[in-house]
């Protein structure tokens, strides 16, 4: 653009179709011309006209930016257009904006019309014989503000009267089965002749396309690779649909695109289209299929053959169009980085150190062909990353160092026992308390029942009654209580043994077995919570209670009995837990023996 612009016309029309065949462009541009030669005394030569094909209820329309950097680069003067509805339909908000900028850059609007006046101030004269008018902001306004905001939200809500005459139209259309858009690959619009006798939209089969269609539809129903698929239909001429390129303003044709071979990518895309089988499937019928007025290009069953593991169209009465398109992908509900897999034996087990989930796992190969395992996570963060072998050598090494040494787990059995042993003490105190209780209470309501027999009264007997039933129900809450409170010595003996087991065989146990569920128990005996790799690296897991008296037990300071943190009923409740766990998997105390629930070892002592 040379100096010799002095102003710019903007001309817009809203669609493409409407810039090609309407005459409004020309007309636009007839009239603009010499409104600005008439008014402003400008040439032809000095105005440049931009022209776009952008709707005017886009706020983001890049011919404005155009303008207002030429305004900007080249001091333009005036940007004229024919109406206010040309340069926005996005209301009066969005015009004030457009105001703003193009005056804050020395540019004043004006249209064709006569609608925008020149601004004014209404301290004209007030400079007197002493020099200019003063100005302020207040002061400078154009005399047609109202009009003008009046008329920039008149042409916003005639855009919206518009739209409202013709997109329920088109929804309509599209939920009885019609479509008004481009013609899909394979197919051409027509216009039929419908019941009521009105031509209607409808699509016919473009033969020299078509037969790929089926051809792809075929391969893929019949397992074939899909690049051989591709290879083969672009030997045999396969080329994508010819069509005309535009400018930028969509003013003028500049060329062609198309005639493209078939890729891998455009042929799964082009499989799951609902309309080869027939059917319109789209936002304007809810994602629900619709028999479209046209026949497709392949029968249902092999479109579902097609789209086997992804998507199946099949009849549904109770969806409102009397069929059903389901994701056979949702209804898998596949998490595959939640499954345990033998390689990663720990995926579902370590979580991340960013955001806590449980880790992913995989492989990648080199360039020579080596693949290398490795865990890990990226789920909205940095990936974090841990090698296969690496993370098993430090989990081995993390699991060798919390073992027990045959002395050590001496001494835990030890403790436990006499952990035990308090812990029943206390039981029996509370158990016979319990008991007394219930004694006297079955006696209160002995006494009841027997004053019930006796009263006359209604009123009496209704309150004996009553009380009768209160007394009762005490006595079984009592009783429920204290059966709660009843442990199974046998019970807690196997697990103590089970328990100096575990403790002292930790990596072999964990590591070493091909059982997921088994690796699951004993790794939830060790770990109050999954730990993260920071945690393993930094050995900083939350481990349970029994495993986190090691280090009190080395020092020589190993009596639970006496540690607070270590109360009895965390100790006994831990107990119940593993043995629970033992069980459940029915574990034997020995490789080579076989598991025997009933089984009892040495009996623990009673408590006095």
């Amino acid at each position: 653009m040379t100096q010799k612009y002095k102003c710019l016309l903007l001309v817009r029309i809203s669609t493409t179709k409407q810039l090609q065949e309407s005459d409004s462009p020309e007309h636009q541009i007839r009239r603009g011309l010499a409104f600005a030669e008439k008014r402003y005394g400008y040439t032809r030569d000095q105005v440049f006209i931009l022209t776009e094909a952008w709707s005017g209820r886009r706020e983001d329309r890049p011919c404005l930016d155009q303008a207002l950097d030429m305004v900007e680069q080249h001091s333009l003067e005036h940007l004229f257009v024919y109406d206010i509805d040309r340069l926005t339909r996005a209301g009066a908000a969005h015009y004030e904006l457009l105001k703003r900028k193009f005056k804050a850059a020395g540019c004043e609007i004006a249209d064709v019309k006569g609608i925008i006046q020149p601004d004014s101030n209404t301290l004209e004269g007030s400079g007197g014989q002493f020099g200019g008018d003063f100005t302020y902001d207040w002061s400078v306004f154009a005399a047609s503000e109202k009009a003008e905001v009046l008329e920039a939200q008149m042409a916003k809500d005639e855009a919206r009267k518009i739209l409202g005459r013709t997109v329920p139209v088109l929804i309509q259309n599209a939920q009885m089965g019609r479509t008004n858009r481009v013609a899909p690959f394979g197919f051409q619009n027509i216009k039929i002749i419908d019941e009521s006798g009105k031509p209607q939209p409808s699509k016919s089969p473009c033969e020299s396309e078509a037969r790929f269609v089926r051809r792809i539809f075929e391969g893929v129903a019949a397992g074939k690779d899909i690049r051989h698929l591709c290879d083969e239909l672009n030997g045999l001429g396969f080329q994508t649909r010819m069509v005309r390129r535009w400018n930028a303003d969509h003013s003028q044709v500049i060329g062609k695109r198309g005639g493209n071979h078939l890729t891998p990518r455009a042929a799964r895309e082009l499989v799951e289209r609902t309309v080869y089988a027939g059917f319109i499937c789209e936002k304007w019928t809810h994602g629900f299929p619709v028999l479209a007025n046209h026949e497709g290009l392949v029968s249902l069953e092999l479109w579902n053959r097609a789209n086997r593991g992804k998507w199946r169209i099949m009849k549904d009465a109770q969806s409102p169009t009397g069929w059903h398109r389901i994701n056979t992908r949702d209804c898998l509900k596949r998490r595959a980085y939640l499954r345990a897999r033998e390689d990663f034996p720990f995926k579902k087990h370590v979580r991340c150190s960013t955001c806590g989930k449980p880790m992913k796992a995989g492989y990648s190969r080199s360039r020579n062909g080596n693949r290398y395992g490795y865990y890990q996570c990226s789920r909205g963060h940095k990936q974090v990353s841990q090698g296969q072998e690496a993370l098993h050598k430090e989990l081995r090494a993390y699991l060798q160092d919390l073992c027990f040494d045959d002395a050590t787990g001496a001494k835990f059995e030890t403790n436990l026992r006499e952990a035990w042993v308090e812990k029943v003490g206390g039981l029996n105190k509370h158990l016979a308390a319990a008991s007394a209780e219930v004694s006297r209470l079955r006696e209160d309501a002995d006494s009841l029942f027997e004053k019930i027999k006796i009263a006359q009264h209604p009123g009496i007997i209704s309150r004996l009654e009553q009380e009768y039933e209160d007394l009762h129900q005490r006595i079984k809450l009592l009783e429920a209580k204290r059966d709660e409170k009843e442990y199974s010595e046998a019970d807690m003996n196997r697990a103590i043994k089970w328990a100096r087991h575990l403790v002292e065989h930790l990596d072999e146990l964990i590591m070493d077995t091909d059982d997921d569920g088994l690796r699951s128990a004993f790794w939830s005996l060790v770990f109050e919570t999954d730990p993260s790799l920071s945690d393993i690296k930094n050995r900083t897991a939350q481990l349970s209670v029994l495993v986190r008296v090691k280090g009190a037990l080395e020092s020589g300071n190993g009596d639970l009995v006496g540690q607070a943190v270590f109360g009895l009923n965390q100790i006994a409740a831990e107990l119940a837990r593993w043995a629970e766990r033992f069980t459940d998997h029915h574990i034997a105390l020995e490789p080579h023996m076989p598991f025997n629930p009933h089984l009892e070892s040495t009996t623990l002592p009673r408590a006095a």
